[in-house]
């Protein structure tokens, strides 16, 4: 079993408007990430404030060093998730924008490695870092106890 790769080349030598182009190995998979008529690259453009030009199997992300980090964190998450054979639409792009958005820089990726919950309809991915750790509090630990406000995800 053969794994895709996603490659990278950073310039950041022109400050402060850098330059990353990412490589997708699997272009059966880019429709899917870049979203209908580059729907979820809009909206990675739009909350990270990056500019996102897809050509081919490349995304060149241009804007401050931060963002464009942020922006390849999220489509390197989108892209693997794509991998694992599971969907991509705009919740999931949202999940990973917010759950990026939340990581402080130079943190420990939560998301990396995937922490997911599998029910027999669906697979539920976190989209906080909270809900990463008590997904993986739930597989690592024999007794959890869950508490907060509704809506944030305990039921699962």
């Amino acid at each position: 079993m053969s794994q895709t790769r996603v490659s990278t080349a950073i310039d950041f030598d022109s400050p402060p408007d850098g330059t990353l182009v990412m490589t997708f190995d699997n272009t059966a998979l880019l429709v899917d990430l870049f979203g209908q008529h580059d729907q979820h690259l809009a909206m990675i453009e739009e909350r990270l404030s990056v500019e996102a030009t897809p050509r081919g199997n490349r995304v060149a992300l241009r804007g401050d060093e931060p963002a464009v980090e942020r922006a390849r964190k999220v489509l390197e998450d989108l892209y693997h998730r794509l991998e694992s054979g599971l969907e991509v639409g705009p919740s999931e792009v949202d999940g990973a924008l917010r759950l990026v958005d939340r990581l402080e820089p130079g943190a420990n990726e939560a998301s990396s490695g995937l922490a997911l919950v599998r029910t027999r309809k669906r697979v539920i991915q976190p989209r906080t870092p909270a809900q990463d750790l008590y997904i993986r509090r739930l597989n690592d630990t024999p007794l959890v106890l869950g508490t907060g406000p509704a809506g944030t995800g305990k039921t699962y």
